[in-house]
């Protein structure tokens, strides 16, 4: 049975990846976020990416979300998974991909936001 949990502020995921509470961790997360100039802030930094890979947890980008959401928070909603795509990467973490049955659809959309043909094709099939 597959343990599905929403992300939410930074210490609740840690604490969530680091007692292997779930199987897949979904995002976005809730609440707000501060962006800076040269930082985004997705809720994904290099540590939690690489605890995750260790405990086998995948990260879910749910594309419902983004359907109710204006063209401005579309965007940044947008900038953050880019961002979360690149931490995956980096880590080997799992990605999946969630809310969407149009499987090209998804592969287009990840490879656009710089994910691998490999890490595309991996969060489809999850």
């Amino acid at each position: 049975m597959t343990r599905i949990v929403k992300a939410h502020d930074d210490q609740y995921n840690r604490k969530v990846v680091e007692q292997h509470a779930c199987d897949i961790l979904v995002f976005p997360a809730k609440g707000k976020r501060k962006d800076t100039l040269r930082n985004l802030d997705s809720g994904v930094n290099h540590v939690l990416a690489k605890l995750a890979a260790k405990k086998s947890i995948a990260f879910a980008l749910d594309l419902a979300i983004l359907r109710t959401l204006n063209k401005k928070e579309k965007a940044q909603e947008i900038a953050r998974w880019k961002h979360i795509i690149q931490q995956t990467k980096k880590a080997k973490t799992p990605l999946a991909i969630l809310g969407s049955k149009d499987s090209k659809e998804c592969q287009a959309l990840l490879l656009s936001l710089q994910a691998s043909t490999q890490q595309a094709a991996e969060a489809i099939s999850f």
